[in-house]
């Protein structure tokens, strides 16, 4: 199926797989294009395994055994952009208050070595590792 997608839609496809949910905004943000929510609206239009979450139309999420597949090829052809791409993902999120969203894209930047910067943003995480998120250690819950 992804080998039989023109090269824009493989490129949305990979960068978008990261997420467990994804809408067009995000999309272009990550693929760097606008013109996103069209591809997703069209995939889904298709049946190519990208489901809408709402009525609306605005939030998409990828076929669970299709995800697994993308995120194994993202790894495979774009390793280094990893990282990155979940930084910028739990930036976007944070940015439009999706924090429980966010921990595992800024657990993916950090698990790549990307800096730390949004961390000490991160409500979430700051209430997982403490207010001092920069060794990222969770915090003791002895005392408690």
């Amino acid at each position: 199926m992804l080998d039989r997608q023109p090269a824009d839609v493989q490129d949305l496809l990979l960068r978008t797989s990261l997420l467990d949910r994804v809408n067009g905004e995000l999309a272009d943000l990550l693929t760097g294009r606008p013109g996103s929510q069209r591809i997703l609206l069209e995939l889904e239009d298709a049946n190519a395994f990208v489901v809408s979450l709402d009525p609306g139309r605005t939030w998409f999420r990828y076929h669970h055994l299709f995800a697994d597949l993308l995120r194994l090829e993202l790894r495979r052809t774009l390793p280094e952009e990893v990282p990155e791409l979940h930084r910028r993902a739990a930036d976007w999120l944070i940015r439009h208050g999706q924090v429980v969203v966010c921990a595992p894209c800024r657990c993916g930047a950090m698990a790549g070595n990307a800096d730390s910067s949004v961390a000490p943003r991160c409500p979430l995480i700051r209430i997982m590792y403490g207010a001092g998120a920069g060794s990222m250690k969770p915090r003791s819950r002895a005392g408690r």
